[in-house]
This record gives structure tokens, sequence and C-alpha cells, in this order.
């Protein structure tokens, strides 16, 4: 139970992680492409998604395609972090 534990909070600190990075990055390049570049891709993105929304029911159901695919990636990782945590206390003989 305790590899689960830190499996799953391993995961959660990784996905944080490379979450906060992507972010980071992402303002880094909009900063260098400027003010206007931002300005004009947003406009350009409320033209394509906002100003003609899909149906209610497309976009719920990919949200929950979208929720249920994270939520299975994530359980992945924690799997595996917790196998790999399992093994090494089993090596380290600290069961």
């Amino acid at each position: 139970m305790r590899q689960q534990a830190m499996g799953s909070l391993l995961t959660a600190a990784v996905i944080g992680i490379l979450l906060g990075l992507y972010i980071h990055r992402d303002y880094v390049v909009w900063n260098q492409r400027g003010r206007e570049a931002f300005i004009s891709h947003q406009m350009h993105r409320f033209d394509l998604y906002m100003a003609s929304p899909q149906a209610t029911a497309v976009t719920i159901l990919g949200a929950l395609l979208l929720v249920l695919g994270l939520f299975a990636l994530y359980e992945v990782i924690a799997f595996g972090f917790s196998a790999v945590l399992k093994t090494l206390v089993r090596d380290d003989g600290t069961s």
C-alpha cells in the first residue's frame, strides 16, 4: 500500500513539474514573439472556436474523453512508479 501511495505522489509531482515547465516555455515563447503576435493568435482562436461554438453534446463528449484518457495515463504512470518502488524496496531487503 505504501508503494502505491508513493507511486501516486511521485506521479502527481512529475506531472506537475512537466506541466509547469510547459507553461513556462509557452510564456517564454510568447514573450519572444511579442504582444501583437499573441493578440493576433488569440483573435484567431476566438474566431475558430468561440464565435461559432460546437454543440453542447460534442463539447461534453470531448471533455469526457480527455478526462478519461488523462486519468488512464495517470494510473498507468502511477502503476509503473509503484512497481519500480516495490522492486527497489525488495532489493534493499527492507520490506
